[in-house]
């Protein structure tokens, strides 16, 4: 473009010229009364801009059309990068006159918030922008501002949004104005027109969905998709409790859930290659088994890596990104976050002894259930493929009574032929494969806005590389329930500066798990959202966050809400490392501000610690502050306020000293080995407050220094035979006889009571011989015990050290 004509065109726009017609014709098909504007280098003319007009252009410079008119297009028409249209607000429109034409402008399009194209055509806009009102949505909803909740709407607006996106594809960026938006779909039959030969496009389940579904089945992802508004409490998407196909209408769908497109079936086996024993922590490469294998793979293909499942239900691996293929070796764009080494394999059972038949080749054999896993799946259903150790096997038949006809899947490189397994020679898991993911989102973010969901609030799964910046979810339970985060694998997700709340009154559960990676928040609030971070998630961060948990005024939960710790974060067992940043924990009631909790324990080894760095609690009638003993607490630099039972719950990273595989993995109790999930480390901590003990439960493998608590009165009423029973505020009672992991606590206490007269300070667990528990008491208060439940206050005492060890126990 000429650089002299934009002044010039400015010029135009605000004095515009009488000049003759460019070729064209001056009187045709437009629309209303008034031609439009045509600037080009020459001048401004006023043209009857028509579809003939349109067509007959062959710009050789860059021209503006000030389209003031309605013009009809009724044959598909491709429009040069040199034409460019603005519009004002009244008319000037483009009518798709059915829905078999396609209309393409490569130039840009600058217009108001307005209806633009009108039809069920297919605008395609090379530019890659458009306003969701340029296809007849409108911000013209009457909600309540409180709760969000939609009370009437004048356009249902879920449509334009999806004919925008269809419109800008990849890579695109799709504005919603000021107001509120009924997120509304329209008729069967408009999304049976807009569909075309693929049928109607499915009913919106939600505020936005960031691909288009067809009731057919097939899903057309864009990735790199930006969708933004004005700002929070400026744009507001609204959704109806119920679509009209009776389903509750959620908030943000990134992508179709875990599962969907993965070759991982029967029809998809030779997309499924099989990789060596190990793969480390760091490594950004895999090694398969063989180099024909490689031929599904292409760079820039997402994927998934498995290592095994829970009973053949989530998985454990990581998404990832081929960047390089060389024969044997994949190269990926990102590192892998654990190992998912052969040995770390997570599995649920063995198989009776059998001999390898040849390739194709079935055996009978027995799967031998992990003891205390009764309700554990077999290796799956007809067709399903599994792995017994590093070999790949398709169960053919459930013969009854834990039996199975299985087949030796040809050209996996299993073990040779004739090779003989004892009874558990090796493990039963879901498939050890590297297979492609079709239906993955890349590069998709909401900006900038406040929705109201009734169901999933944010749905993200297969995707890479998502996120939200700026958004305000509000999100109420009905009747079916759902999850105000429902992470269901993947990788690198982001919020930004977020608010995440249940609406008043309620509060609802939120889910990061089967092997989501690398979820990262940023300066978000979750107010009244109960976060569980389960099912081998990995790499789980939260920096500069604020948690409110209010239990004690409650109506609703989420699904699952009576099954796990009621607080602000529950992490499961076989979670990765998970980091809390200069965050902010308030809570009122519930079990522990963060806990452990999974669905279920099973076999797996444990991934990495659970990390407190210069964080901040408040908890008011809270059973503990944290309660995590897998897969290992790091805390440096907490504090915390409140009224609490005990400072912490079940503390460290020990196993039972019974564990089968208390070495190597998790045992059947769920419970870490010490070798694997490390020693517990707590520095800089410090509580004011009120208090009935410091451990809930004897801690185990932990070093703990530099930590303070100051006492303020019992988390009840007064000083009675419980505290004494209980073991006063020093350690709790419980699980005597239970061997500590080298337990190494140093700790000052600031006015706890003492009963003077009876054993009120004890130990009530049998300590390793490398164990050590310091406790510096500081102006303790005096009790004289003068009957039952009755104590007498005697002042202040002088300072003293209580130290219990193994031999003094």
């Amino acid at each position: 473009m000429p650089s002299a004509f934009w002044p010039l065109l400015l010029c135009l726009l605000l004095f515009p010229l009488r000049v003759p017609a460019v070729a064209g014709s001056l009187v045709g098909e437009g629309y209303g009364d008034e031609l439009s504007e045509v600037i080009t280098d020459d001048g401004s003319r006023m043209i009857d801009v028509t579809e003939d007009y349109l067509r007959s252009l062959r710009p050789t410079s860059e021209m503006l059309i000030v389209l003031k008119q309605r013009v009809a297009i009724t044959a598909d028409l491709e429009l040069s990068k040199l034409i460019n249209f603005s519009t004002l607000e009244g008319p000037g429109q483009f009518e798709l006159m059915n829905n078999g034409v396609d209309l393409t402008i490569h130039g840009a399009v600058n217009a108001p918030f307005k209806e633009l194209f009108l039809g069920e055509g297919h605008v395609h806009l090379m530019q890659k922008y458009a306003k969701v009102d340029w296809f007849g949505a409108k911000a013209d909803a009457v909600f309540n501002e409180a709760d969000l909740e939609l009370r009437s709407y004048g356009t249902k607006s879920y449509h334009g949004f999806r004919k925008a996106l269809a419109a800008v594809k990849a890579r695109g960026r799709i504005e919603f104005g000021y107001g509120g938006y009924a997120m509304i779909d329209t008729s069967e039959d408009v999304r049976t027109r807009f569909g075309r030969e693929r049928g109607p496009v499915r009913v919106s389940r939600g505020a936005l969905t960031l691909y288009l579904w067809y009731e057919n089945g097939d899903k057309v992802l864009y990735d790199s998709v930006e969708v933004y508004g004005q700002g929070m409490g400026k744009t507001y998407l609204l959704s109806e409790r119920f679509n009209e196909e009776g389903e509750q209408q959620g908030g943000i769908e990134y992508s179709p859930t875990r599962g969907q497109g993965w070759n991982d079936t029967d029809d998809n086996i030779r997309e499924q290659a099989t990789y060596t024993t190990t793969v480390r922590p760091g490594q950004n490469y895999l090694v398969l088994k063989d180099s024909w294998m490689n031929r599904p793979f292409t760079p820039g293909q997402s994927v998934f890596v498995r290592n095994g499942g829970n009973g053949f239900d989530q998985d454990n691996g990581q998404p990832n990104v081929v960047k390089e293929v060389r024969d044997s070796l994949i190269l990926f764009e990102y590192p892998f976050q654990r190992d998912l080494s052969l040995a770390n394999a997570s599995s649920i059972g063995g198989l009776s002894a059998f001999t390898m038949p040849p390739e194709q080749g079935i055996v009978q054999v027995e799967f031998l259930r992990d003891r205390g896993y009764s309700s554990r799946k077999p290796p799956g259903g007809r067709d399903k493929m599994f792995s017994y150790g590093n070999n790949l096997f398709q169960l053919v038949s459930d013969d009854g009574d834990n039996r199975y006809t299985i087949r030796n899947v040809g050209g996996k490189s299993n073990d040779p032929q004739g090779t003989q397994y004892a009874a558990n020679a090796l493990r039963v898991m879901k498939s050890r494969t590297v297979f492609t993911t079709t239906t993955t989102l890349r590069g998709a973010w909401v900006r900038d806005m406040s929705i109201r969901a009734n169901y999933n609030a944010f749905t993200i799964s297969n995707f890479i590389d998502c996120g939200a910046e700026r958004v305000h979810m509000l999100y109420k339970a009905n009747e079916e329930g759902g999850l105000t985060l429902n992470g269901d694998g993947g990788l690198n997700f982001s919020m930004k500066d977020c608010v995440v709340e249940a609406a008043p009154g309620q509060w609802a559960g939120s889910q990061i798990a089967r092997s989501m990676t690398n979820f990262v928040s940023e300066g978000t609030q979750w107010i009244n959202i109960k976060h569980a971070i389960i099912e081998f998630s990995e790499g789980t961060k939260f920096i500069n966050d604020k948690f409110l948990f209010d239990y004690t005024n409650t109506e609703k939960t989420a699904p699952t809400g009576d099954k796990n710790p009621k607080g602000c974060v529950a992490v499961g067992l076989t979670t990765g490392n998970t980091l809390f940043r200069d965050c902010e924990f308030v809570q009122m009631g519930g079990d522990a501000v963060v806990a452990n909790f999974d669905i279920n324990q099973w076999s797996a080894t444990a991934g990495g610690r659970i990390t407190f760095e210069d964080c901040y609690m408040n908890a008011l009638d809270v059973d503990a502050l944290v309660s995590v003993k897998s897969p290992g607490l790091f805390i440096n630099g907490l504090r915390a306020t409140g009224v609490v039972t005990s400072l912490f719950g079940g503390t460290g990273s020990g196993p039972l000293n019974t564990d089968s595989v208390s070495v190597t993995g998790v045992g059947q109790d769920g419970q870490t080995a010490w070798a694997v999930g490390g020693v517990s480390k707590i520095t800089d901590f410090e509580f004011i407050g009120s208090f009935d003990q410091v451990f809930n439960l004897p801690p185990e493998s932990l070093i703990m220094r530099n930590s303070v608590a100051i006492w303020q009165g019992f988390r009840y009423d007064k000083m009675d035979n419980s505290r004494v029973v209980d073991g006063l505020l020093v350690s709790g009672a419980g699980r005597k006889g239970r061997s500590n992991f080298r337990s190494d606590v140093e700790m000052e206490i600031h006015g706890m009571p003492l009963v003077t007269n009876v054993p009120a300070v004890k130990f009530d667990a049998t300590m390793n011989s490398l164990d050590r528990f310091e406790f510096t008491l500081i102006r303790p208060k005096l009790y004289f015990k003068v009957s039952n439940d009755e104590y007498r206050n005697d002042g202040v005492g002088e300072n003293r050290t209580v130290t219990f060890d193994g031999q003094s126990n």
